[in-house]
C-alpha cells in the first residue's frame, strides 16, 4: 500500500474502478461505494491537478506569447530607435553638407565680391587714366584746332597783305594787259582767301562746306565785274564738305572758269547766263560742270592746242585732283571735271 502523502497513480485509480465495477457484479454495494468514493475523489484530484496543470501551460504560454509580444515591441523599438538614430545620423550628416556647402558659398562669394571690388578699383582706377587722357587728347585736340584756325587766320591776313601790295602796285601800272594780269592774281589770291576765311570762322578746321564757299565766291567775282545787269551766275551745288587739299584747287578752276566767261563770253554788255553745277556722281566721285551760253571759243581754234594762263591753269588743277579735264565749245564754252574724293567727301 502506498504512503500517506506520495501521490496515487493512475494505475491504482483503474484498479479501484475495477474494484467498483467488481463488487457491483458480487453485489457488494458497501465495498462498491467505497470503491467509487475513491475513485470519484481521485479521478476528481486527477482532473484538477490536470486543470491546473493546463492552466499552468496555459500561464507559461501566455506569459511566453506576452515576453514575445514584449520581445517583439522591444525589437520593434531597437528598430525603430535604430531608424530614428540613422535617420538623425542622415538628417545630422545632410546638415552638415549643407553648412559645409553653406560656408564653401560664404567664401566663394565674399572672393567673388573680393575679386569685383578689386576689379572694381582697377576699372574706376582705369576710368580715371582714360578720363586724364581723354581730357589731355580734348585740350590737345582743342589746341591743335586753335593752332589750324591760326594758321588759318595768318594765312588769310597774308594773302590779304598780298592783295594790298598787288592793289597798290596796280595803281602805279599804265599797261591794260598788265593791269589785266595783276587783276586776275588779286582774284585767284582771293578765291583761296575765301577758302582761309571760312576754315577760320567755322567750328570744323579741316574741312569747308563747298556750297555756301560757291555762293560766296560768285558774290565776290560779281562784285568785282559788276555784271549785275547782263550777267546771271546760277549755281547747282551739292551740299559736300571737302578738305583743303580738294577746296582749293577746285575753288581756283571755278574762279578761272567764271573770269574767263565775264571776260570773253559776251562782248559789248551782251545779255548771258553762266552755270555752275557740282554733283555727286557715284559714291566716290564729283563731276563739277562749268558753262556759259557766249559766243565760245574761235571756231579755227583746236581746244587741245588752246594754252592760255587761264586754260592752262585749269587742268594743272584738275591734275591735282586727280581728276579728268574735258572742254567743249558749242553754243557756249562747256568745262567739265570729273574727280575722285574718296575720304576727302563728307556729305551733309
Amino acid at each position: 500500500m502506498l504512503g500517506k502523502n506520495k501521490p496515487i497513480g493512475l494505475s491504482r485509480i483503474k484498479d479501484e474502478q475495477l474494484w467498483y465495477k467488481l463488487d457491483s457484479a458480487r453485489a457488494d454495494f458497501q465495498g462498491a461505494f467505497n470503491h467509487f468514493l475513491f475513485y470519484k475523489s481521485k479521478m476528481d484530484s486527477v482532473f484538477s491537478l490536470n486543470k491546473i496543470r493546463q492552466l499552468q501551460v496555459l500561464g507559461v504560454e501566455y506569459e511566453t506569447a506576452i515576453k514575445e509580444d514584449s520581445i517583439k515591441s522591444k525589437n520593434m523599438n531597437i528598430n525603430f530607435l535604430m531608424q530614428k538614430n540613422q535617420l538623425q545620423a542622415a538628417n545630422l550628416r545632410q546638415a552638415g553638407f549643407i553648412r559645409n556647402i553653406t560656408i564653401i558659398g560664404i567664401i566663394l562669394v565674399l572672393i567673388i565680391m573680393t575679386l569685383l571690388y578689386r576689379q572694381y578699383l582697377h576699372k574706376q582706377k582705369s576710368n580715371k587714366v582714360i578720363t586724364q587722357k581723354n581730357e589731355l587728347l580734348q585740350q590737345m585736340v582743342g589746341e591743335k584746332e586753335w593752332l589750324l584756325k591760326e594758321i588759318h587766320h595768318r594765312v588769310k591776313n597774308n594773302l590779304e597783305i598780298i592783295m594790298s601790295l598787288l592793289n597798290s602796285q596796280s595803281k602805279y601800272i599804265h599797261n591794260e594787259a598788265a593791269l589785266m594780269v595783276i587783276n586776275d592774281s588779286q582774284r585767284r589770291v582771293q578765291a583761296i582767301s575765301l577758302i582761309h576765311q571760312k576754315l577760320y570762322q567755322s567750328d570744323n578746321a579741316s574741312t569747308i562746306d563747298i556750297r555756301q564757299y560757291i555762293d560766296q565766291l560768285i558774290c565776290y567775282l560779281q562784285d568785282s565785274f559788276n555784271t549785275d545787269t547782263h550777267t546771271v551766275i546760277e549755281q547747282d551745288v551739292d551740299a559736300v564738305k571737302l578738305d583743303v587739299a580738294k577746296a582749293i584747287p577746285l575753288a581756283l578752276i571755278i574762279n578761272e572758269a567764271i573770269v574767263n566767261a565775264l571776260k570773253y563770253a559776251f562782248p559789248g554788255q551782251q545779255r548771258g547766263v553762266i552755270q555752275v553745277s557740282l554733283k555727286r556722281d557715284g559714291a566716290d566721285f564729283l563731276l563739277l560742270h562749268l558753262s556759259d551760253n557766249g559766243i565760245g571759243l574761235p571756231a579755227n581754234m583746236e581746244l587741245s592746242k588752246h594754252d592760255s594762263l587761264g586754260f592752262s591753269l585749269m587742268r594743272g588743277l584738275a591734275g591735282q585732283l586727280d581728276g579728268s579735264f574735258h572742254m567743249d565749245s558749242n553754243n557756249g564754252l562747256h568745262i567739265s571735271i570729273r574727280f575722285r574724293t574718296s575720304n576727302n567727301l563728307l556729305y551733309e
